[in-house]
């Protein structure tokens, strides 16, 4: 290992243990949320991995919550170079006529259980199958879920989309041009031109989550995407294209008012299985009786 990749093996270690404290989150719980092992974590906080692949470092980048600079930053002290990527992309990434490979792995967070959500998956799923081009952006209030179901429809898509599958989150900060190249890194490509090359025979699946916090640059960057890109968004408001399928996504069934205060009975709704879900995550003992709330405390 030459003195220069360790000392980048070093400052991106450095610089992601940074960030994960900051974040107050264990080695265990990181690598839990990006879908990586323990061991990996552990390796690249001690600088014995000395360049990260590219899906590895987005995953991180997303489970740490990073945006705009933050996640400018660590992509591009993984590759020890400029963001998006250094220039040192071999001809086996399609540079010098050769054919260029295509993305390794799923560059998404793994998908989280959904619950009361199968049904809307396969109809989702079904929809963007058969509706070949048009974007579709899911629709909801903030923390109804639309994000976990954009997560969990790609990875029910991969095998349908050979040019990979990625996806990218809006924030206010940086220009259209920035937003490009994201989109161009997490699909293995240097820059627009090269993204053409590598998906021009290989149709791709992009997610594009919190469309809402800057519609026009995402209009604009959509605009100029190969076409073999389909997208799906998810936001609080759609994204006011011609050919937009808006899809929205309700709140899970809550129980009426009227419903007995029977815990068997309550949890058949979508929204109770939820939280009960949630709560077995943090609380080992299950809701005593007196814990439940009868229907006029509804």
């Amino acid at each position: 290992m030459t003195a220069d990749r360790v000392t980048r093996a070093a400052e991106f270690a450095a610089l992601l243990r940074e960030r994960r404290r900051a974040a107050a989150l264990t080695q265990a719980d990181l690598a839990s949320r990006a879908g990586l092992a323990v061991r990996t974590v552990r390796d690249l906080e001690r600088g014995r991995t000395t360049r990260p692949r590219r899906a590895t470092a987005e995953l991180l980048a997303r489970a740490l919550g990073l945006t705009g600079a933050g996640r400018a930053q660590l992509l591009a002290a993984a590759r020890g170079g400029p963001f998006p990527l250094p220039a040192d992309v071999t001809e086996a990434d399609g540079v010098g006529g050769h054919e260029p490979a295509a993305p390794s792995g799923v560059p998404l967070p793994p998908p989280v259980p959904l619950v009361g959500r199968e049904e809307e998956l396969s109809r989702l799923t079904a929809a963007v199958v058969a509706d070949h081009g048009a974007p579709v952006t899911l629709v909801g209030l903030a923390g109804v879920g639309k994000s976990a179901l954009a997560v969990a429809l790609g990875h029910r898509l991969v095998d349908r989309f050979p040019g990979g599958v990625a996806g990218v989150v809006i924030d206010e900060a940086g220009e259209t041009a920035d937003l490009l190249a994201a989109v161009s890194f997490v699909f293995g490509a240097r820059d627009l031109a090269e993204l053409a090359v590598r998906l021009a025979k290989r149709p791709a699946l992009l997610l594009v989550d919190a469309v809402e916090r800057d519609p026009v640059k995402v209009r604009a960057a959509l605009a100029r995407l190969p076409e073999t890109i389909r997208v799906v968004g998810t936001g609080r408001a759609p994204l006011g294209l011609p050919n937009e399928r808006v899809w929205p996504v309700p709140p899970l069934e809550v129980p009426p008012a009227s419903a007995t205060p029977d815990l068997a009975e309550v949890s058949r709704y979508p929204a109770v299985a939820l939280f009960l879900e949630r709560l077995a995550r943090v609380r080992p003992e299950p809701l005593a009786a007196d814990e439940v709330p009868r229907s006029e405390e509804h």
